[in-house]
């Protein structure tokens, strides 16, 4: 049987400067997974065999 292949998605975005006093903490992102993900992407996915 051959191996399941998996695409992975990332993005990190971050408005920082050193001139700042807040910090920025895990609270501050949002983890997005599955096909909620997968519809925030514009890629159709469904155009390959993955």
């Amino acid at each position: 049987m051959a191996k399941r292949k998996q695409i992975a998605i990332g993005r990190i975005s971050t408005e920082c400067s050193t001139y700042s006093h807040l910090f920025q903490t895990a609270a501050d992102f949002e983890k997005v997974q599955g096909a909620l993900l997968v519809d925030l992407v514009d890629f159709s996915f469904d155009l390959i065999r993955v």
